[in-house]
């Protein structure tokens, strides 16, 4: 089975569904910029700080859920979006995933 690359459409999906949840203008700030910032190593073809971008994201997603600014259902859809996207392409998982999935 061929993978496909990551896209900037992908993080342009994942950016509407941050948008989409209306968090705190905060936190919709910090995890916007880690997704702005995985455009921007994309657009460079540089699909490793793409991937650390969206790895640092997880990370994120999963610390608010634990504090309860994220409703756990939103932050499981957004890690199942990257997650689905980031095993479809030649991501691979980060240290910041490792660290992520022994928290939870």
């Amino acid at each position: 089975m061929r993978r496909r690359r990551l896209r900037a459409r992908d993080v342009r999906a994942l950016i509407g569904s941050v948008q989409a949840l209306a968090l705190q203008h905060g936190i919709e700030n910090s995890l916007l910029a880690k997704l702005t910032g995985a455009q921007r190593n994309l657009a460079a073809d540089n699909l490793a700080g793409a991937c650390g971008k969206l790895g640092s994201f997880l990370g994120e997603v999963s610390a608010q859920s634990g504090k309860k600014k994220i409703d756990a259902a939103a932050a499981q859809e957004l890690t199942d979006d990257v997650s689905s996207v980031r095993h479809s392409s030649a991501a691979a998982p980060s240290a910041t995933d490792d660290r992520a999935r022994t928290r939870g």
